[in-house]
């Protein structure tokens, strides 16, 4: 899944989730078929939420409570998050 999304991330953003992931600041919350939250700890704790509209759908939205995602940006948070559920595989 990652290799499909990781053009849509800063390269900056993505090398600094990679980092957040490999520290394994990233615990996974609650989960189902559509809508998946996590929790970081990198400095200060970040709440991420993805989300899609059905199993079908090839649209993710994405929610960090981080000050880039606060502006609807795609953040590092959202990127580790992403290489975590990758990982789960």
């Amino acid at each position: 899944m990652n290799e499909m999304l990781m053009n849509c991330f800063k390269p900056q953003d993505r090398k600094n989730g990679e980092d957040l992931y490999r520290k394994g600041s990233v615990r996974t919350g609650s989960c189902s078929d559509t809508e998946v939250h996590s929790y970081l700890s990198s400095p200060g704790s970040h709440r991420v939420r993805l989300s899609s509209g059905g199993l079908t759908g090839s649209v993710i939205y994405t929610n960090c409570s981080c000050s880039s995602g606060k502006k609807g940006r795609l953040c590092k948070h959202v990127w580790a998050t992403i290489l975590e559920l990758d990982g789960q595989d």
